[in-house]
């Protein structure tokens, strides 16, 4: 469906967006190490991982993935070369499903608190429906790491 793959390419553009400019401003960018697939889904994790892996360039010391789903496509793919995670090579997903933390090692992943984003949602729908808001807002929800055996500790090294 076109509306929906919109609206997934603009989450996608939105998330690229923010991951660059939080690592431009902390002088980590390396556009080089910026692998986009089309679609987030666990294929597509295991086609960008093998781009990565057979480029000339050393590896990384982290991914992170646009979802827990091309996180996992990503795993199975290191692993399936040899690459361990997190000795070699630290892996972060996001949307924190259930999966994420039954695997081996457990990733890390950026939770996104469903029930707050619902709890909101039916709290705009019901002021929209009773006609005591009309006007579109943006809400922003944090989110928080959840922080597993996948992933080693930052070093300046």
């Amino acid at each position: 469906n076109t509306v929906d793959d919109n609206r997934m390419k603009s989450l996608i553009d939105e998330r690229e967006e923010q991951y660059c400019s939080f690592m431009k401003e902390k002088g980590l960018f390396d556009a080089s190490l910026l692998f986009i697939g089309e679609r987030l889904c666990y294929e597509e994790g295991v086609r960008q991982c093998h781009v990565m892996v057979n480029r000339e360039d050393p590896l990384p010391s982290a991914i992170l993935t646009g979802n827990d789903t091309v996180a996992t496509g990503v795993l199975s793919t290191l692993q399936h070369c040899g690459i361990a995670v997190p000795r070699q090579i630290s892996l972060i997903g996001f949307n924190n499903l259930p999966t994420m933390k039954h695997l081996s090692p457990p990733v890390t992943t950026v939770n996104i608190p469903l029930d707050t984003i619902a709890d909101c949602a039916l709290q705009l729908l019901q002021e929209r429906i009773s006609g005591r808001y009309s006007m579109p807002r943006k809400v922003y929800i944090p989110t928080s790491l959840k922080v597993r055996d996948s992933v080693l500790p930052y070093s300046e090294e």
